[in-house]
Formats: C-alpha cells, sequence, structure tokens
C-alpha cells in the first residue's frame, strides 16, 4: 500500500499548486486508507474548504475530529492562514474552546520522549550516533521512519528525541526554544554518557524547525556534532543565523538537502550556504528541483553516502 509519507507529498503538491477540488479528493482516499491518520486529513480538508469558502464543510471537518476525540492546539488553527473564513464563526470558537480543553488535559502528562534505535549484534561495535529532531506537527515514531534504516543496516545508532510540547493529538513541536534546547542538550548529553564507548562520531539532524533547532544547538555550542543533516531546514531569522556562523563555536561538516519548490524555506536555505562558504565552514547541499517542504525518495541512501564519509 501507498505509505501515507507520500500520500502527503501528493496532498501537499496539489495544493501548493491550488489543485484544490483534487487535493480533496485524494484528502478523502488517504482517509480511507489510513483511518487512523484523521487527526491530520481533517485539518487539511478544513483548511481547503475554507481556502474556497465552504464554511460549513470546513467547519464540518473540525467538529468530525472533535467528536473523534482529536484536538489541534487552538494557536495553530489562529494562525493558519487558510482558515481566515471561518474564524468569526460562533462554531469555529466553541471548536477551538473544545480543543483547549482537551490540551490543558495533555499537556498535564506531556513529557520529552526518545527512540532509540541499535543496529541488532553491534554491541561491542563503535557506530555513529545519529540524533534527529522531528519537525514542527510531528512525533518521533513517525519521524524515525525516514532515519532508522542507518540502524537497520548496520551503519548508526539512531536516537529519535520527542519534544514535551504538544500541539495537538500525536502532533509535537519545539516553539519554546529555550524549553526546547534544554531537552535536547539533556537527553543527548545523558544518551553519551551512558553509551560513550559505544560511539564514533555525534551526528546531529533534523527536519524543518527540528533542523534549525539542532543547526542552533551545534552553533551555539549546546552539543558538539562532527556532521550535521539537516533537511529541508525552516530558517527564518537570517541575522540571527549570520551571527551564529560568524561566532562559530565547534568543527563540523554541514549537509542540507532541500527541495527547489520549497517556496518559503528555498531561499534562506541558498543564503545560508553562501554564508557558510564566507566563513569556510564545510557545507555540502543536495537540491531536488520538483520536491516541496519534504524529504526525497532517496533519502535512506543520501542518508548513507553521508554516514560513509
Amino acid at each position: 500500500m501507498k505509505s501515507f509519507h507520500a500520500y502527503r507529498n501528493d496532498f501537499f503538491e496539489l495544493y501548493s499548486e491550488g489543485k484544490i477540488a483534487r487535493a480533496l479528493n485524494l484528502a478523502d482516499e488517504i482517509e480511507v486508507a489510513y483511518p487512523d491518520m484523521a487527526y491530520k486529513t481533517k485539518f487539511w480538508k478544513a483548511r481547503l474548504y475554507s481556502v474556497i469558502n465552504e464554511k460549513a464543510l470546513a467547519i464540518k471537518a473540525l467538529q468530525e475530529m472533535n467528536n473523534m476525540g482529536y484536538w489541534l492546539s487552538p494557536s495553530v488553527l489562529q494562525r493558519s492562514s487558510d482558515l481566515e473564513n471561518i474564524k468569526e464563526e460562533p462554531e469555529f470558537h466553541e471548536i477551538l474552546n473544545s480543543f483547549k480543553e482537551s490540551q490543558v488535559e495533555a499537556m498535564k502528562h506531556s513529557a520529552p520522549l526518545k527512540l532509540e534505535f541499535v543496529p541488532s549484534g553491534s554491541s561491542q561495535n563503535k557506530l555513529p550516533l545519529i540524533v534527529t529532531l522531528h519537525w514542527r506537527l510531528g512525533n518521533a515514531e513517525e519521524f524515525s521512519a525516514f532515519w532508522k534504516g542507518a540502524a537497520q543496516s548496520g551503519k548508526a545508532r539512531v536516537l529519535s528525541l520527542q519534544s514535551s510540547q504538544q500541539a495537538g493529538t500525536a502532533l509535537y513541536c519545539w516553539d519554546n526554544v529555550e524549553i526546547s534546547k534544554k531537552e535536547v542538550s539533556e537527553q543527548v548529553e545523558e544518551y553519551l554518557g551512558i553509551h560513550s564507548s559505544k560511539i564514533s562520531q555525534l551526528i546531529l539532524s533534523g527536519a524543518s524547525q527540528g533542523a534549525r533547532l539542532a543547526f542552533e544547538l551545534a552553533f551555539e555550542g549546546e552539543l558538539t556534532p562532527e556532521k550535521l543533516v539537516l533537511v529541508a531546514p525552516a530558517f527564518r531569522d537570517m541575522d540571527y543565523a549570520r551571527e551564529l556562523i560568524e561566532k562559530r563555536k565547534g568543527n563540523f561538516k554541514i549537509y542540507i538537502i532541500i527541495g527547489e519548490k520549497d517556496r518559503l524555506f528555498f531561499k534562506n536555505a541558498n543564503s545560508i550556504k553562501e554564508m557558510l562558504a564566507e566563513n569556510n565552514i564545510p557545507c555540502e547541499m543536495k537540491v531536488y528541483p520538483n520536491m516541496g517542504h519534504t524529504f526525497p525518495d532517496d533519502f535512506d541512501k543520501v542518508l548513507l553516502d553521508i554516514l560513509d564519509e
């Protein structure tokens, strides 16, 4: 069966091209194939229906999500420009209140999480440790699927970290940067303290918001990786990025993997590449002409090639 990630890529390609009717049809197909991912697909449908001003259907999608026991942080909904057409509707505010109650309850139990993947039969071998940070509105289990092939191939240990900041059902973010840096640093240092004799090098990685966090942790000297692997990095504050690059702490090589159709972040990634070159910091950037804000299909191979360098 087609993977959820492949479906997601197809959906957002249609969305970015403005093919709303086709994107809605695909969302229906995804719901049938992956009913347990309704906490994502209902939100996607609500956004699309709002964009075409089908207010009742947009509200209905969010209500269905709520009725299924799923929730989203009210701030996520309020920040979505796609939902502008329904933000004044009384039903929308009722949903926000219900989601807020769910969020308050969920946050009582939310804590950082780590998933470890170790090659079989490697207990005596020194291997690289890949620490990876999920993108915004992701989670450690889903995100680890992109990275754990390195462990399955026997090339590295993988530690997939999850933020304590819950933004919805099975959705987490790194929005509070100070909390995020503290959690990641503490978990990595604890792991290294226990397993240092089995680790040959630290590779810090992530995607989107998680990639930006990895970048800052390395350049601020909070962690000392030998490699940084950044997939679709969501660089926003370019002045701060330049400051970090010019005051660089540590000695590591950077790998950036990004799509040319990543309309929000491709330009900034190019600027970061130029800043790194100006400051004699080694960086390889692999650009996929037809890819948006996601992972390339051949990421397994790309990651293994990085490990072999």
